[in-house]
C-alpha cells in the first residue's frame, strides 16, 4: 500500500466518508483533533509516521503523503510489555509539576477518587480476579517513585507485590461516604513513601443490603492521565463481565527508552524551535492574525471573567477539602454546564484529549502519566509576555489538549457519540514555587480548537475563554462563560452534594452526583421554590413580632394553610394576590403562603395615602385582594398540621413574576415594578455567600414592607435557617428597644438608613452585642461624611456594608465593605463591586461604554433586573429598561457612576442632583458635606429653589433650630480648619 492509499483509508475510517480527493482538506470535512489522533494511531500501526504539528500544518492527502516518513512495522517499536520489575526512568515535566504544586499545597490535592455502582450480586472474589488482572495489564498501577533520587525517579513493580496491598474489602452504609473519605485518607498518608502504590481500590458492601456494592477507585494524578484511567476503567470492568484478557500495556519507561533510541524528540525540538523560537511577542502576535500564516487560521474570539475572592476563597477551600486543584473543581463545573448545552444548544461535550505523542508506535496504548508540557520562559518585565505565551500556547495546542474527564464512557455512551466530537480544552496555570518557577509552564491559553478555557488561580480566578468565530457564536460562547461563572460564584454545590468520590468520574455518572443545574434558555435563569426558605429546624423560631413567635414548623403550616385558601378562591400558577395589612409575621405568612399556591404577590398597607393605594390598585390589577387579620382567623380555625404536604403548585418558573413592589417616586410618579423568579433566586444565592457564609442569620427588620428591603430581610434570614425580628413602627427609632431586641434574639444583621444606623451603632458603642457582625446601609444617599462618622462609632467586630440596589434590579446588586480613611473621591460613599450574578458597566448619552475615570450612567444587567413595569395588569419594558446579549435583560440606572482602576464603582448621584452655580457644574453632596463638617449640624439638605419649584427654601422642623446664616456657612467654609470646605465660588455671596 502506497503513502496516499494508506492515508486516504485512515481518513475515510475516521471521518465515516468515502474515499476523500487527495486535496480534500480534513478538518472542512469535519475533522477535529482527536480524530487526526486516530489516523495517525492508524498510520503507525503500518509503519507510516506522520508528527501532529505536520498534520495540522498539512490538512490535505498529498501534502500528508509529502510529510510522511515510512519506518516499517518492524523496526524501531516499544519493547514488549511485561509484568515484572521494569528498569526506572526519570519523572516526565508534567509528573514534576505536580510534584511541585503538591508540596506547595500541604493538602496536596492531586488524589482523584471515583465510585462505581457494580451490578448486583457481584462478590467480592470477582472483584479481586479482574482488580489482578487489571494491575498486570497496567504499568501505571504498580509505579513507585523514588523521591529522594536527584532527579526524582519513577519505577514499576511487579504485580505480585503490588495486588495484595492496593485492593481492600469494606462493609459501610452507602448513604454517606465518611467511611470511603477515611480510606483516601489513609491510603494517601501511605502513599507518599516510595514503595507505595499510589492507585488502590477497595470493593465496599452496603451494610443494609450486602448484595449492594459499590467499587471505588483512587489514584494520583502524578502517575495517571486521562488516558490511563478511562484504560483501567475499561479494562477493569471488560475482565469483571468476563471478556478475553486485553494486552498488556506498555509503560512509561518502555515508552522514555523507545524515545531516547530514536530522533523523534529531537526532531519535536526542532519544530517547536522554528515555529516560534526566533519570533519576538509583536511577531507572535501577527503571526496569530495573519489568516494565511496557517492554512486554516480560525476566527479568534475571546472572552473573559473573574470570579471574585470571596467565592475563589471558599471554592479553594473546599476543593482543597477534597483532594484536588481549584482549577480541577473549575474543570469538572464547566464540564457539567457544557453537559447541560449538549441537550439542545450547538456545543457539545468536551473531552480529554492528551499528548499522546502522534506518530509513535503504540503511544495511546501507554499506561501512565503522558500528558506533554514545552517549557516556556517569559520574562516578568516584559509587557506583550501574555500575548507571547497565548500565541506560543496556540501553537502547542495543535499537539497537546487536557481536561479532566476520563474519555471512556463519554466516548461511546454520552451524547457526544450521536452529535460528533468537538473538543474542550482547559489550560491551568500552576504558581509554583521560587525554587521550581522557571521550570514550570505558565500557561495563558489559546487554541485553534473551537473552545478553550484558560483558569487562573489566585486571590481571585480569572477566566479566559477563547473560540472560533466561524463555529460557535458570541452570544453562545459568552452565555457557556456567564454560566461557568456563576456556578463558580455559588459553590454550594461543593457542599451539598458527594464529590469527594467522584468528580473525575464519567459525564453520566456525574450529572447523577452534581444533578442539573437548571439552565433554561439564558445562562443562569432559575426557578424560585419557596420551600426553601422552610427548611429550618422545626423548633427554632423563624418570625417573631410584637404579637407573634412562629416557629418553622408553625410558619410552614400557616403558610400552608394560606395556600390552599388562595387556591379554594380560585389563586393559581400566574395569578397576583394584593396582600393587604400591617407590617408583621402575617406579612411573612402570606408571602410565603402566596409562593406555595404558585402565584405572585405585592403588598398593601393600609396607612399608605389614598393616592398611592389607589394607584396601586389600578396599574395591577389583582387577581385577588386579602386581608391578613382576615386570613389570620382562617389559619387559627382552620389548626394547621405543622407539615408541607404535597399538591401544591411547582414553583415558580424563572421568567415569571415573584413579586411586585411599587418605586419610591423619586423620580416622578411610582410606577409597580414586576420582578422574576431568576432575580430572586440569584440574589439569594448571593446574600449566602456574601453574609451568611453557612451560618443562620438572624436579621433584625426595621423597613416598610411596602418596599423591597423587607424581601431582602425575609430571604436573608429564612434562607439561611436564621430568624426574622420585626420591630414595631412606633418603635423603629427607639434605640434602647433596637438594643434589647438585638440582645434578646442574637441579631447577626441589621440593615437601615445612613441616619438610623449611625446612631444605633453610636448607641450599642458602649457595650456591643456579641451576636451583631453585620450592619448594612442603604435605602438613602451614603454620603463620605457619614460613612466617616459611622466608621468612627461603629463597634469591633462588626462589618459595615454600603448595600446599593434599585427596585427594578431586585433589591441589592453592588455592595461595598466600609473601611475606615476612605480617600474622598466624590462626595458619596463608593458602591462597591457586583454581587455574583450582576453586570454593571458605565455608559454616556450615545450608549457608548465609558472606560475606567469617565462618568456616565450606571447600568446593571444580569438576572436580577426586573421583566419590567406594570401598566393596567401588563407588563411593559419601558424607562430604562433594555434588551441584553442573550444572557440577561439590563436597566439602565439614571444614576452616574465611574469605574476605578481597582474595579470599583464610584457614585457621582444623581442625574438629576447636580447644578450650575456661577458656570460651574456642583454637586448637591458636595455642599451637604461641607454643611455636614460644621459642629451643631446633624442632618442637612440642599436643593435647588428654581428646580424644587419654590421661592424660597425653608427647612424643615426637625432641624430649624440647626440652621445657619449664609454669611456663618461662608466663613465656616472657608476656615483652614475645615479640610473639605467647598469651593470660594459654591459660597453663599450674602
Amino acid at each position: 500500500m502506497d503513502l496516499t492509499d494508506a492515508i486516504s483509508e485512515a481518513w475515510s475510517t475516521h471521518l465515516g466518508i468515502a474515499i476523500p480527493s487527495s486535496r480534500a482538506d480534513f478538518f472542512e470535512l469535519g475533522g477535529d483533533s482527536l480524530k487526526a489522533l486516530g489516523v495517525l494511531a492508524d498510520l503507525a500501526d503500518v509503519g507510516i509516521e506522520l508528527s501532529l504539528s505536520d498534520f495540522y500544518a498539512s490538512p490535505t492527502i498529498s501534502a500528508q503523503a509529502t510529510c510522511s516518513t515510512v519506518v516499517g512495522t518492524g523496526g524501531s517499536t516499544l519493547a514488549e510489555p511485561r509484568v515484572g520489575d521494569e528498569p526506572e526512568c526519570e519523572l516526565t515535566p508534567l509528573q514534576t509539576a505536580i510534584l511541585v504544586e503538591g508540596q506547595r499545597e500541604s493538602r496536596d490535592p492531586f488524589w482523584i477518587s471515583q465510585l462505581y455502582q457494580l451490578p448486583r450480586g457481584v462478590e467480592f472474589e470477582a472483584v479481586a480476579s479482574a482488580w489482578a488482572g487489571v494491575v498486570a495489564l497496567h504499568p501505571a498501577l504498580r509505579t513507585v517513585l523514588d523521591l529522594d533520587a536527584v532527579p526524582p525517579r519513577q519505577a514499576v513493580r511487579s504485580a505480585s507485590s503490588t495486588v495484595g496491598r492496593s485492593l481492600e474489602r469494606r462493609v459501610a452504609p452507602l448513604g454517606s461516604t465518611g467511611d470511603l473519605q477515611r480510606l483516601v485518607e489513609e491510603r494517601r498518608s501511605k502513599a507518599t513513601v516510595g514503595i507505595s502504590p499510589l492507585a488502590f481500590a477497595a470493593y465496599v458492601q452496603d451494610r443494609a443490603q450486602p448484595e449492594v456494592a459499590v467499587w471505588s477507585l483512587v489514584i494520583h494524578h502524578v502517575v495517571f492521565d486521562g488516558t490511563t484511567l478511562g484504560q483501567v476503567v475499561d479494562d477493569f470492568f471488560a475482565l469483571l463481565s468476563g471478556a478475553d484478557l486485553p494486552s498488556p500495556h506498555p509503560s512509561v519507561a518502555s515508552y522514555a527508552h523507545w524515545c531516547s533510541a530514536t530522533a523523534a524528540q529531537e526532531r519535536s525540538r526542532e519544530y517547536w524551535r522554528d515555529a516560534v523560537g526566533a519570533l519576538s511577542p509583536g511577531e507572535l502576535r501577527v503571526s496569530e492574525r495573519a489568516p494565511d500564516s496557517t492554512p486554516r487560521a480560525a476566527a479568534r474570539a475571546a472572552a473573559s471573567r473573574r470570579v471574585g475572592p470571596i467565592a475563589s476563597a471558599r471554592l479553594a477551600d473546599l476543593a482543597g477539602d477534597r483532594r484536588f486543584t481549584t482549577a480541577a473543581a473549575v474543570s469538572y463545573v464547566w464540564a457539567q454546564v457544557l453537559a447541560q448545552y449538549v441537550r439542545g444548544g450547538p456545543v457539545v461535550l468536551g473531552l480529554t484529549v492528551n499528548l499522546r505523542a502522534s506518530g509513535m508506535p503504540d503511544a495511546t496504548r501507554v499506561s501512565g502519566c503522558l500528558l506533554g508540557m514545552v517549557p516556556v520562559v517569559v520574562n516578568d518585565d516584559d509587557a506583550d509576555a501574555a500575548v507571547a505565551c497565548r500565541a506560543l500556547m496556540n501553537q502547542i495546542a495543535r499537539g497537546t489538549e487536557y481536561a479532566h474527564l476520563p474519555p471512556g464512557e463519554i466516548l461511546r455512551g454520552g451524547p457526544a457519540a450521536e452529535l460528533g466530537v468537538t473538543s474542550t480544552v482547559v489550560f491551568e496555570n500552576f504558581a509554583g514555587s521560587e525554587r521550581y518557577r522557571q521550570a514550570l509552564l505558565v500557561e495563558v491559553g489559546g487554541t485553534n480548537d473551537p473552545l478553550s478555557l484558560t483558569v487562573t488561580t489566585g486571590a481571585s480566578i480569572d477566566l479566559l475563554l477563547e473560540w472560533d468565530a466561524r463555529k460557535l457564536t458570541k452570544e453562545t460562547a459568552v452565555e457557556l462563560l456567564e454560566a461557568l461563572q456563576h456556578w463558580l460564584e455559588h459553590p454550594t454545590w461543593l457542599d451539598e452534594r458527594d464529590t469527594s468520590v467522584g468528580w473525575t468520574t464519567p459525564a453520566q455518572h456525574s450529572r447523577s452526583i452534581l444533578g442539573d443545574p437548571g439552565i433554561e434558555g439564558t445562562a443562569v435563569a432559575r426557578s424560585w421554590d419557596v420551600r426553601q426558605l422552610l427548611h429550618g429546624s422545626p423548633d427554632e423560631l423563624a418570625v417573631v413580632d410584637s404579637t407573634t413567635t412562629l416557629t418553622y414548623a408553625e410558619l410552614t403550616a400557616w403558610s400552608e394553610v394560606f395556600a390552599r385558601e388562595l387556591v379554594r378562591r380560585g389563586v393559581g400558577p400566574g395569578a397576583t394576590v394584593l396582600l393587604r395589612g400591617v407590617r408583621s409575621a402575617m406579612s411573612v405568612v402570606g408571602i410565603c403562603g402566596v409562593w406555595l399556591a404558585g402565584a405572585a404577590w405585592c403588598s398593601l398597607d393600609p396607612q399608605l395615602p389614598d393616592r398611592r393605594r389607589e394607584l396601586l390598585l389600578r396599574q395591577l390589577e389583582p387577581d385577588l385582594v386579602v386581608d391578613l387579620d382576615e386570613m389570620r382567623q382562617v389559619i387559627e380555625n382552620r389548626q394547621p398540621s405543622g407539615r408541607l404536604e404535597d399538591g401544591l403548585a411547582p414553583p415558580l418558573s424563572a421568567d415569571e413574576a415573584a413579586y411586585y413592589v411599587a418605586t419610591s417616586g423619586s423620580s416622578g410618579t411610582p410606577k409597580v415594578v414586576a420582578l422574576s423568579a431568576s432575580g430572586l433566586s440569584t440574589v439569594r444565592d448571593a446574600w449566602a455567600e456574601i453574609y451568611a457564609r453557612g451560618s443562620r442569620l438572624h436579621v433584625l427588620q426595621l423597613g416598610s414592607w411596602t418596599a423591597d428591603v423587607f424581601v431582602g430581610d425575609v430571604v436573608k434570614a429564612l434562607d439561611s435557617g436564621g430568624r426574622l425580628v420585626i420591630c414595631p413602627d412606633e418603635r423603629r427609632v427607639d434605640l434602647d428597644h433596637l438594643a434589647a431586641l438585638i440582645e434578646e434574639h442574637g441579631v447577626s444583621l441589621v440593615e437601615t438608613t445612613p441616619a438610623l444606623m449611625l446612631e444605633l451603632l453610636d448607641h450599642l458603642r458602649a457595650s456591643p452585642p456579641a451576636s451583631l457582625r453585620t450592619a448594612i446601609v442603604g435605602s438613602d444617599a451614603f454620603r463620605i461624611q457619614e460613612h466617616d462618622r459611622l466608621m468612627a462609632a461603629c463597634p469591633a467586630g462588626v462589618s459595615v456594608v454600603n448595600g446599593y440596589g434599585l427596585t427594578e434590579c431586585t433589591i441589592e446588586n453592588l455592595v461595598y465593605k466600609c473601611t475606615p480613611g476612605v480617600p474622598a473621591v466624590t462626595p458619596l460613599t463608593p458602591l462597591g463591586r457586583p454581587l455574583p450574578g450582576n453586570r454593571v458597566w458605565v455608559e454616556d448619552a450615545r450608549r457608548r461604554v465609558l472606560p475606567p475615570g469617565a462618568v456616565g450612567e450606571l447600568v446593571v444587567a444580569g438576572p436580577q433586573v426586573g421583566l419590567g413595569y406594570v401598566e393596567a395588569g401588563r407588563v411593559v419594558r419601558v424607562g430604562g429598561f433594555g434588551s441584553g446579549d442573550g444572557f440577561s435583560h439590563e436597566f439602565r440606572t439614571g444614576d452616574l457612576a465611574s469605574l476605578s482602576r481597582n474595579g470599583e464603582v464610584l457614585f457621582h448621584g444623581r442625574e438629576d442632583s447636580l447644578v450650575k452655580v456661577r458656570g460651574h457644574r456642583v454637586e448637591i453632596g458636595e455642599v451637604e458635606n461641607a454643611l455636614l463638617a460644621l459642629p451643631g449640624i446633624e442632618e442637612a439638605f440642599v436643593c435647588d429653589v428654581r428646580t424644587a419649584g419654590v421661592s424660597s427654601c425653608t427647612p424643615s422642623s426637625e432641624v430649624t433650630d440647626c440652621c445657619l446664616s449664609p454669611r456663618y456657612v461662608r466663613c465656616s467654609a472657608r476656615c483652614s480648619r475645615h479640610r473639605r470646605c467647598p469651593r470660594s465660588w459654591m459660597s453663599p455671596l450674602v
